[in-house]
């Protein structure tokens, strides 16, 4: 018969306070191998399983790679006074070739058409000498262009009608509309004509009321968007007929709990099958009603709308002030596994027990 079995740990008469290592822990178990240390040290890798100290380096070295494990050098620094083809430092200036530019430094402004490197004040000099901000207004276009990025055209004259931004539409005649058409998002459909879509269309509004999209459709399918597209219902979703999901990346649900079997009222079992074969049948996790208690746990090999027995429990764990009597909630008298927690026994260093 299962009963409760306390866990003995570290004698349970003692908390482990402290851990002596005779040797220095190894890299490969977590450690340095190393028991002492300089002022400055480094330590770095020099294969999979060892580590190796750098002695700290001296004023003005930087550290670099030698060899392909790092190295402390001299930092190369420099002055640049007056070159032609030289490599100072680690600035390389090349006399000009064919195709190419020496590099020029220069100290004073920077004259129309002369190649240098400039500072930024030299720049603002060169600009404030030789560009001006020309600001006017437009008074009148003879024709069409572009000023500046911005494309104008003529009003034309009193015969020719005329739209403006915040004007009327005037001077159309009669027969102007013989060929007229009306356009719907970008698509133009002349007056009278049929279309059965519609380009550009970025909305489709109703009155406030009843009404149906394609209810004459009939036995066919009726799709809403492309491959990529998010359908949006700001609303409460129904389905009076079989819903059918198919979800390629994430399914999100906003709701914390997910009820199954919401039409029994009576216990039963329930959870879910990750599929592993395409008949439906996988990996199944959920809960058996059956047992003593009833409780949660596996199943392999599975079939959809079948009912699990399963063999594989998940282990429980209670918390209390004091030593479990009983047999455990979930599970009750087989409820091998199941954990409990005592959280005052032991002079309050807490004890363990396990069902077995």
């Amino acid at each position: 018969m299962a009963t409760w079995k306390k866990v003995v740990l570290s004698g349970s008469a003692a908390e482990l306070s402290s851990l002596s290592l005779g040797t220095a822990l190894p890299a490969t178990s977590g450690g340095t191998g190393f028991s002492s240390y300089t002022t400055g040290d480094l330590l770095y890798a020099n294969s999979t399983t060892s580590l190796v100290k750098l002695g700290i380096g001296t004023n003005g070295q930087v550290l670099g790679l030698s060899g392909g494990v790092p190295a402390w050098t001299t930092d190369q620094t420099g002055t640049l006074n007056s070159v032609t083809s030289a490599t100072t430092g680690q600035l390389t200036v090349s006399s000009p070739t064919a195709n190419s530019r020496a590099l020029t430094i220069v100290t004073g402004a920077v004259t129309n058409g002369g190649t240098a490197l400039a500072t930024g004040d030299q720049i603002f000099d060169f600009a404030a000498a030789n560009f001006s901000n020309n600001v006017g207004t437009v008074t009148g276009v003879s024709a069409t262009g572009t000023v500046n990025g911005m494309s104008l055209s003529s009003d034309g004259d009193s015969a020719t009608p005329t739209l403006s931004l915040t004007g009327t539409l005037s001077g159309i005649a009669n027969s102007a509309l013989s060929n007229s058409s009306l356009t719907i998002g970008s698509t133009s459909v002349s007056l009278g004509g049929t279309q059965t879509s519609f380009a550009g269309l970025t909305g489709l509004n109703f009155t406030a009321a009843d009404a149906s999209i394609a209810a004459s459709i009939g036995a066919n399918t009726l799709t809403i968007g492309g491959s990529t597209s998010t359908v949006r219902i700001p609303g409460d979703f129904r389905v009076a007929g079989t819903a059918s999901f198919t979800d390629s990346a994430t399914l999100e649900i906003t709701d914390k709990v997910i009820l199954l079997s919401s039409g029994s009222n009576s216990a039963n079992a329930g959870g879910f099958i990750v599929q592993q074969a395409s008949n439906g049948t996988g990996q199944f996790f959920g809960y058996d009603n059956s047992t003593s208690g009833g409780r949660f746990g596996f199943q392999t090999g599975l079939a959809d709308n079948t009912t699990p027995v399963i063999t594989q429990y998940v282990p429980t764990v209670q918390v209390d002030s004091s030593a479990p009597s009983s047999d455990p909630t979930y599970g009750g008298a087989s409820g091998a596994g199941n954990v409990a927690i005592d959280t005052a026994g032991d002079s309050g260093r807490g004890e363990m027990y396990i069902y077995i």
